[in-house]
């Protein structure tokens, strides 16, 4: 079950903080996150969490925070459709009081491994 959210993830993002994503090149579309890779690290953490739990339902959701950055977050199941689930991310980086939002569908592989899809 392990991914990385990272580039592939990155790539796949919808909608960020509400808006259609711009073209933008991945490294500023992560340096506009705000997230440290430690923060990426334990965000995909709690989505392991969450998908490792057996078959995810909807509204399921699992909290992640980073004691050294003070960002924070949390992971729901939007919906699944066919082998998918449809994921949203809200992330309060470095404390901020506003999220940033970013959704991002995992779909599972022949192998029964979640895999980041466009």
């Amino acid at each position: 079950m392990k991914y990385l959210i990272s580039a592939i993830f990155l790539a796949t993002v919808g909608i960020v903080n509400g808006q259609q994503a711009d073209a933008k090149s991945l490294s500023q579309m992560i340096a506009d996150t705000g997230l440290s890779p430690e923060d990426f690290s334990l965000m995909n953490a709690a989505t392991d969490a969450l998908l490792a739990k057996g078959t995810p339902q909807t509204g399921q959701q699992q909290s992640w925070s980073n004691a050294d950055t003070k960002s924070k977050g949390v992971v729901r199941v939007q919906g699944l459709r066919n082998n998918c689930v449809y994921l949203q991310h809200q992330t309060y980086p470095k404390g901020r009081a506003k999220p940033f939002e970013m959704r991002n569908r995992l779909c599972k592989d022949k192998s029964g491994n979640w895999v980041a899809v466009p």
